[in-house]
């Protein structure tokens, strides 16, 4: 199978870089950093749940994209600006995840890419 590149997926934020959204070479899904950002690039206002909320909404599209789902991902690592809120943002990923738990780093960091973030994500997936 040739790699499949995701550069701007209409239903997912605009890049705020040269990057790729989500790439899938063969069985194997890589996904960038997903944000609380909606479609049109407008980062979700409110709390933190929200902007999870917003993030778990385009990890999904993101894995879509390539033909992936949310119970197919592996790993993921999550970057929080306050690990206060880490026992509440693992409630809803084992919402969004379902029983078969990915492999999982999360990690208090001081800044994001946009200085209205509070949390990203990224994954791999492996679709059979």
């Amino acid at each position: 199978m040739p790699k499949i590149v995701v550069k701007d997926n209409r239903d997912l934020p605009p890049p705020s870089a040269p990057y790729a959204q989500v790439v899938r070479s063969g069985n194997l899904v890589f996904m960038s950093g997903a944000v609380g950002k909606d479609r049109h690039g407008h980062v979700v206002k409110g709390d933190i749940q929200a902007q999870f909320r917003q993030l778990l909404e385009n990890t999904r599209v993101a894995l879509a994209a390539v033909g992936a789902t949310p119970e197919q991902v592996v790993r993921v690592t999550l970057y929080l600006i306050d690990m206060r809120h880490k026992a509440l943002l693992d409630t809803m990923r084992e919402e969004f995840f379902g029983p078969g738990w990915p492999a999982a780093t999360a990690l208090g960091v001081t800044a994001l890419a946009g200085p209205d973030y509070l949390v990203e994500m990224d994954a791999i997936a492996v679709v059979e």
